[in-house]
């Protein structure tokens, strides 16, 4: 780097402060590596003088960077600085979204939420918690077939649409940069997911391969990088994530985490991670205690541990848990699916019996547009008669929910996205 850009460069960092006509002098002759006898020689002033001038500009610039700097880092430093400021300087000004392998629908998707059914409160909660609070952890918790993963889904999209629109009025500190979605379905350990999530946010947030390596340094990694992203990812997971929180500290991201009961025991070793998955403790830890600017959400049946013991009305940490459908949404469900409406005391028994569950009303209402030809009340009898058929819906679901933790359990591979309607989730 040239004297005169670095000199531009600590003028920046240090306003309304500047360098004084000494102070200057030291400056110059310390970036073309004289040492402080070849300073003090050249410029007539005793050696001590000199060294408490640049004294005097280490505890300038260690104020202007949040860093310790000396005589023997600032040209580092600088540098740095100037590179990470050049990175976020040509990011693209709208938000970016990562869907990884998400379902991807006409349209772009990950699913198709167009027509979405209630969950307005819920949505309002969630982007405050996001937006306003800035909370780094947030939970969406509810048992199979209550929405969690279309009500994540319609959240990212009201927020790109939201965010996109408001570019140029929002602070930009306010605004994502980029959201990353990966689904744990398959459940990959923390040793693949991590690398491959840090990766992605380097490259879609357009770091550049030296900003990598400050980053690793302020997390105390000494990494012989290079310009390979791959290269540029430290080995361990202790130490990955510390790069992580350094790269969400410095931009505005958010997560999202879908179908994590899958690194989960299940039955009755509720919050018990699986053999191999303890690690994902420590993520979920680590980003709900350590100070950055980011979020992490998930989407699951069970609470993670951490989660509860960070939790809190005032905390980083939020967790919502999705109840029934409220009555106006769950009646939408049957009408738009050609069934005949039905009086509110008939519809309570409806609700009450499934529950409030999206994915039962959906089953059901297509089971009653086929076979009663869209009458509900043919439901009812079933339902106090407590027949086989209709009622049976209710023993589906948890016998696919059995199904899916007995597969995960036995270590068996579960069928990927495309098989999944996914609330279902």
């Amino acid at each position: 780097m040239e004297l005169e850009l670095a000199l531009t460069i600590v003028q920046e960092l240090l306003a309304p402060e500047y360098l004084n006509p000494p102070q200057e002098m030291v400056f110059k002759a310390a970036w073309e590596g004289k040492s402080y006898p070849e300073i003090a020689e050249a410029a007539g002033y005793d050696q001590n003088y000199i060294r408490g001038v640049g004294a005097q500009i280490w505890r300038m610039l260690a104020t202007a960077t949040e860093k310790r700097v000396s005589k023997s880092n600032f040209r580092e430093i600088i540098e740095l600085f100037a590179s990470k400021a050049a990175a976020e300087s040509s990011l693209p000004s709208i938000l970016q979204i990562d869907w990884g392998e998400a379902i991807f629908l006409p349209g772009g998707y990950a699913n198709d939420v167009s027509v979405f059914y209630g969950r307005e409160r819920e949505r309002h909660q969630l982007t405050q918690w996001l937006m306003a609070d800035r909370c780094r952890l947030v939970a969406i918790l509810g048992m199979e077939g209550m929405g969690k993963t279309t009500l994540a889904i319609k959240l990212v999209q009201e927020l790109q649409a939201k965010l996109q629109a408001n570019t140029r009025v929002e602070p930009a500190s306010d605004q994502f940069r980029c959201i990353l979605w990966r689904s744990l379905l398959n459940a990959p350990l923390l040793s693949e997911l991590l690398p491959e999530i840090i990766r992605t946010l380097i490259d879609v947030l357009g770091i550049q391969p030296d900003v990598v390596r400050w980053l690793s340094n302020r997390a105390r990694l000494r990494q012989d990088l290079t310009d390979q992203n791959l290269e540029l990812i430290p080995p361990t997971i202790a130490s990955q994530l510390e790069l992580l929180v350094e790269i969400l500290g410095q931009h505005r991201c958010l997560i999202v985490l879908d179908n994590c009961e899958s690194i989960f025991q299940g039955g009755a070793q509720v919050g018990q991670y699986r053999q191999g998955y303890t690690d994902y403790g420590e993520l979920f830890s680590t980003l709900g205690r350590v100070n950055h600017h980011s979020c992490l959400l998930l989407t699951s049946r069970e609470k993670p541990t951490e989660v509860g013991q960070m939790e809190g009305i005032t905390a980083k940490v939020r967790t919502l848990g999705l109840a029934g459908l409220d009555a106006a949404g769950g009646q939408q469900i049957f009408a738009d699916r050609g069934c005949l409406p039905i009086s509110e005391s008939e519809w309570s028994e409806i609700d009450r019996y499934y529950g409030g569950n999206p994915l039962a009303f959906q089953l059901v209402a297509a089971a009653v547009k086929d076979i009663a030809d869209g009458d509900v009340r043919e439901i009812l009898a079933h339902l106090r008669s407590a027949k086989s058929g209709f009622a049976d819906i209710q023993i589906l679901l948890w016998t696919a929910v059995e199904t899916a933790d007995s597969s995960r359990t036995s270590g068996d591979v579960l069928v990927g996205n495309s098989t999944r309607t996914d609330d279902a989730g």
